[in-house]
This record gives structure tokens, C-alpha cells and sequence, in this order.
């Protein structure tokens, strides 16, 4: 869900801003690019986890414990027919008023962070920045270094101690 969401947010941001370039520099514009990112966002990503949703409900309500297998089976179970269509049928029932919910709610997030972001006078290029505070005081490579020196070490020790116990 919140990878759809945010990728989806994201393209259809820069698609939108593509297209309207005034919209970076006036508010109120920027306001509509973000609530309607925000709606198809929230669409598309109610969209694609309902399936899964529908999955993880039926398994916490129905007392299947873990068995997700069970569950899957006990909702398509409900399909008129074998068919793949109607197993689809049962698998998105309720998606229309959860695609509508999260639309609603996606596109209150992300008002709330472009405008905080607004306000805030914080650029996408300062979200993006990436800190290596540790730089020059850690190197994550160099204690496989170590630790492939100790096991030489110790095998070059416990080959002279064979080598001894046998003469």
C-alpha cells in the first residue's frame, strides 16, 4: 500500500507539474496538483492492497490463525463459479467505498506535507539529501577485513596444534 501510494503520488505529481509548469510557482494551483495526485494516489494504492486486505481480514476474523491459505480459500469460496472473473468478484468486493476512503485520506497527507512543506520553505532537493555523518569515522567493509584475518589466524593455529599433537 504505501509503496503504490507513494510512487504513485510521486508520478502523477511530476506528470501533472509536466504539464503545467505555472503550478510550481502559484499556490493555489500547486494545491490542486497535490489534491489531485493525492486522489489517484490513494485510488491506485486502495486498489492494489484490496485483494491482500480482503486476504488478512477473512484471517483475522474467520480464526484461521496463520493458515493464510485457508482464509484465500474460505473468501474465494463465496465465488458463484470457479471462473477467474467471479473469484475477482469476491476477492474486490467493498473496493469502490475503500478506494473512495483512502482517496480521501491520502490526499489529506499529502496537502498537509506540501503545505508544511510550503511553509516550512523545505525543497524536495533538502528531502533528498543524503547525510553520511559517519564518513570518514566508519568503514562497515573493513571489519569483514577482521574477522576473515581472524579466521586465518585461528586455522593457521589450529592446523600447528594438529600438526604438533601428531608428532
Amino acid at each position: 500500500f504505501g509503496v503504490t501510494k507513494l510512487l504513485v503520488y510521486a508520478s502523477t505529481q511530476d506528470a501533472l507539474l509536466s504539464v503545467a509548469p505555472a503550478a510550481r510557482e502559484r499556490p493555489l494551483f500547486a494545491l490542486l496538483v497535490s489534491l489531485t495526485a493525492g486522489l489517484v494516489a490513494g485510488s491506485m494504492a486502495g486498489l492494489a492492497s484490496h485483494p491482500a486486505d480482503t486476504v488478512v481480514t477473512r484471517l483475522t476474523t474467520g480464526g484461521f490463525g496463520r493458515d493464510w491459505r485457508a482464509a484465500l480459500d474460505d473468501v474465494l469460496s463465496g465465488a458463484a463459479s470457479d471462473e477467474a472473473a467471479e473469484q475477482a468478484k469476491v476477492l474486490y468486493a467493498g473496493v469502490r467505498q475503500r478506494c473512495l476512503a483512502l482517496a480521501i485520506i491520502v490526499t489529506a497527507q499529502f496537502i498537509l506535507f506540501d503545505g508544511l512543506r510550503t511553509l516550512l520553505a523545505v525543497s524536495k532537493e533538502d528531502l533528498s539529501l543524503i547525510l553520511d555523518v559517519f564518513e570518514d569515522r566508519l568503514d562497515f567493509y573493513s571489519a569483514w577485513d577482521e574477522v576473515e584475518d581472524r579466521d586465518k589466524t585461528q586455522t593457521l593455529t589450529l592446523t600447528l596444534a594438529l600438526a604438533l599433537a601428531l608428532t
